[in-house]
């Protein structure tokens, strides 16, 4: 159990959250969310070589439940401890742990008793059973760790956060895979999905605090005034993601909505750095709300150095997908290359973009997420029922970036509380992108290598002009990194 001196006070935080710790925290939380990348894609290439386009659709059904079964008990109620101005007393700590624990129950029984046999009937496969199952299991075990990784999260020790988060990774997928390897591919995906959570949930005790049961009203009311409005924000996120698994395993099968989930998967690798710097970005503006210019100046200029990260990487990934993906999945996943270009510029510009969230968030301005969110929800479902019917699979990227222009409601919001972005800029610089991976993915695809590597070069050249300032920031920070793991005796301190 971590002692009280392991919680900063009030001027601490204000002095974690400037500078250099942001640039070091995630660049920990980056070094973390590789090593289980990775994991991921060697597991999620042997998965999907084995068990082929129909169970892998089955997985993204579960995987669905599981990530908005993980927003509602991970990113609710523990926010409210990561952007309290003060340390959290012990029996605020208790009651949240409370109400995380009867809201994780009520969840995992429905699950089990209603969700399983619902979902069999619904798509008529039989696997669903076991795999939800297994599921929900594992989702209760992430409700247990919610409590300590919260605090550990609002002091920022996020090596502790990433080796939490590591361990289920790792564990799903040596699990999964072995399990697949022997034939039992269906068993090995529900016993993953179990064990990832009950293995980080104990980490997570070993490494945080451990929170004990408590009830005070006061701390109750205060917890629920900020949670839910945060609870409902992360619906609407969750109401998104359900258009693929209703809408493609419906119309267009389980086979489709394997291909259309594994491409996003692969295009949210790139984008994984703009999650876990809004992750960041959250805990530490949280600790600035008093300091308007630092604050501002900070999400500013996450989202111009993200856009010369993010952009780029998925640019580069979707153009030559035509070559790896068939080189790598094998030729039954050829389908992904497309979908890969559709949605590629789409993805990036929309996670580039959500971390103003965070800064949004920070200030406490949530229900201009949630409108945000909502208004994007009814239109990514309205695009998608009119193109999936008509085109299939391909209608889900059509439909992503139908609905991308809904982000700039979140740069209004940002301009409110005093923030201004160069819009022009950044759409000028998303679509010089654009053309170079249309050029470079045409290129490929018709086997035309030369022209393709002398437009690589021009795309690397091009991201060097236009990021100076960007490489000499990274330039910085490795330095930074350098000096600090050299003036530790441990990375778990």
């Amino acid at each position: 159990m971590l002692s009280k001196e392991d919680y900063p006070m009030a001027v601490d935080d204000t002095e974690r959250a400037r500078g250099p710790s942001i640039l070091f925290s995630s660049a920990i939380l980056l070094t973390r969310h590789l090593l289980g990348l990775a994991f991921n894609f060697v597991g999620g290439v042997l998965l999907a070589r084995i068990l082929g386009p129909h169970i892998w659709g089955i997985f993204a059904i579960c995987m669905f439940l599981s990530v908005a079964v993980q927003l509602i008990l991970e990113k609710g109620l523990v926010a409210f401890l990561v952007q309290s101005r003060k340390e959290p007393p012990n029996y605020e700590i208790g009651t949240a742990f409370t109400i995380q624990m009867l809201a994780g129950g009520v969840i995992v029984v429905f699950l089990i008793l209603w969700g399983a046999p619902a979902l069999v009937q619904w798509y008529g496969f039989s696997e669903l059973r076991v795999t939800t199952i297994g599921m929900a299991i594992g989702t209760f075990a992430y409700s247990l760790r919610a409590i300590p990784v919260a605090m550990l999260e609002r002091k920022m020790a996020y090596s502790r956060v990433g080796l939490i988060e590591l361990s289920d990774i790792i564990a799903f997928n040596l699990i999964a895979v072995s399990f697949a390897l022997l034939g039992k591919g269906i068993e090995g995906l529900a016993l993953g999905l179990a064990f990832r959570g009950i293995i980080s949930a104990l980490l997570a005790f070993v490494l945080g605090v451990r929170p004990s049961f408590a009830w005070d009203y006061a701390a109750a009311v205060r917890l629920l005034r900020f949670g839910v409005p945060f609870f409902l924000s992360n619906s609407t996120r969750i109401i998104i993601s359900a258009a693929e698994p209703v809408l493609i395993g419906l119309i267009a099968g389980t086979a489709a909505l394997g291909i259309v989930q594994l491409s996003y998967s692969l295009l949210s690798y790139p984008g994984m750095i703009a999650l876990i710097v809004s992750r960041v970005l959250f805990s530490a503006n949280s600790r600035l709300q008093d300091d308007l210019d630092a604050f501002v100046a900070r999400a500013q200029q996450t989202v111009i150095f993200l856009s010369q990260i993010v952009t780029p990487a998925v640019t580069l990934l979707a153009a030559f997908s035509p070559w790896w993906i068939t080189i790598v999945y094998g030729p039954d996943w050829h389908s992904v290359s497309l979908v890969m270009l559709l949605a590629a510029l789409p993805f990036a510009f929309g996670n580039v973009i959500w971390t103003l969230s965070a800064s949004l968030f920070a200030k406490g301005r949530v229900m201009d997420v949630l409108v945000f969110q909502v208004v994007y929800a009814c239109l990514y479902w309205v695009f998608n029922l009119i193109f999936i019917p008509r085109i299939g699979l391909l209608g889900a990227p059509l439909a992503l970036l139908c609905s991308n222009p809904c982000f700039l409601m979140l740069v209004l919001a940002f301009k409110r509380i005093g923030g201004q972005l160069k819009l022009l800029h950044l759409v000028l610089y998303n679509l010089a992108y654009s053309f170079l991976m249309i050029a470079i993915w045409v290129s490929v695809e018709s086997g035309r290598w030369i022209v393709a590597l002398a437009l690589l070069a021009f795309f690397i050249m091009f991201w060097t002009i236009s990021s100076t300032e960007l490489i000499e920031q990274l330039r910085q920070l490795l330095v930074l990194v350098l000096k600090r793991q050299t003036s530790r005796p441990s990375i778990l301190e």
